[in-house]
């Protein structure tokens, strides 16, 4: 008997237990904001922050994206994927900027950086991105002339000379330089028009955004004024 009822005892405590940490989840889960547009803020010198990167696009757009971010990280390859989709939703209405900000955690974002500039030299940055990030699983497994005869690059022995310099492209020491100094946490961090946001933000809180923008709505309370005018 004494040995059942130890039985049930522990079973109510156990149950109490999980009930517990499922109230304490949840109301974990509700205190936090559930849009990542909440967790943003505005930088009133987010224009400069191309001066730092490869911009893509008619730099006179409506809407600028400013986006820190490398060639190895799995969320910024999602982003990317956003990014295209918003590209076709929005045709020339959008403006694109990568910044280079390797992680010393991932082994060939670097190079992959490095890569991307010698391949820019040779008007295939974007594709060269494209590549990169639709075979991110082959970084390290195949050789760069790989990504780059996929990436259209007419001159491989032009792209080989620039990889084998000792010499870091300009334009990936201003993007490490500049995230450094904005306190970049993590990639991918973007600006869109200036709006701050951490991570690999899903397509429709985005898209919800840019048509704020568009329409000359503010897309968070604590943006400014004439939204659309920030980027004229």
């Amino acid at each position: 008997m004494g040995t059942l009822w130890e039985k049930s005892v522990s079973t109510v405590l156990a149950c109490a237990a999980v009930a517990m940490v499922v109230i304490l989840v949840r109301r974990e889960i509700l205190a936090k904001p559930s849009s990542i547009l909440q967790k943003g803020e505005y930088a009133k010198q987010w224009k400069s922050f191309a001066e730092s990167g490869r911009t893509v696009g008619d730099p006179k757009a409506p809407i600028s994206i400013v986006e820190f971010s490398e060639m190895q990280c799995p969320y910024c390859k999602k982003f990317h994927a956003t990014l295209k989709n918003l590209e076709l939703k929005f045709p020339n209405k959008l403006s694109y900027t990568f910044v280079h900000f390797p992680s010393e955690s991932h082994l060939h974002a670097f190079a992959a950086s490095r890569a991307a500039e010698c391949a820019s030299d040779q008007d295939r940055f974007r594709q060269f991105l494209d590549v990169a990030f639709q075979h991110q699983s082959q970084l390290g497994k195949q050789a760069w002339d790989w990504f780059v005869l996929q990436a259209g690059v007419p001159d491989t022995a032009v792209f080989a000379r620039c990889m084998f310099s000792t010499a870091t492209p300009p334009l990936v020491t201003a993007g490490i330089e500049l995230g450094k100094h904005l306190k970049i946490a993590g990639t991918p961090t973007f600006f869109l028009n200036g709006w701050r946001m951490n991570g690999a933000a899903p397509d429709s809180q985005v898209v919800r955004m840019v048509e704020d923008l568009l329409a000359h709505r503010k897309p968070h309370p604590d943006y400014p004024d004439d939204p659309l005018k920030n980027n004229l």
